[in-house]
């Protein structure tokens, strides 16, 4: 799979993930701000209604998702943390890759740090 469909199927997953969220999330809120205090009063031929009469639907088709999602977004993160501070740690600087004055100047350094060390011996 090329890079561009890869990330465009990424920022498209990530856009689905926060939408469904967002779109449960919105909807608890609605279902549990328009519970009547007593169960007696709830109207079941509504579409919210139906949610209100039986707590089992609330939890199997809202709760539950919302939980799944939440487990799999941190799995996820962490996961991509993981991946990106390996990358940080494998990167390292060889001698082809500095410029003539990188090169001189290391040398300095080194040449200067190994006279420290021999006049510290003595």
């Amino acid at each position: 799979m090329n890079p561009k469909a890869k990330k465009s199927l990424i920022i498209a997953g990530i856009a689905l993930d926060v939408l469904v969220t967002i779109l449960l999330f919105v909807f608890s809120i609605v279902i549990l701000a328009n519970m009547p205090e007593s169960r007696r009063a709830i109207d079941s031929t509504t579409f919210l209604g139906w949610f209100q009469t039986e707590p089992l639907r609330i939890l199997l088709l809202d709760v539950l998702p919302l939980s799944l999602l939440l487990i799999t977004n941190v799995c996820l993160t962490i996961w991509y943390i993981k991946k990106t501070g390996k990358k940080e740690e494998k990167k390292s600087v060889s001698l082809s890759d500095l410029s003539e004055e990188e090169k001189a100047a290391l040398k300095q350094k080194i040449l200067q740090e190994m006279m420290q060390e021999s006049k510290d011996s003595k």
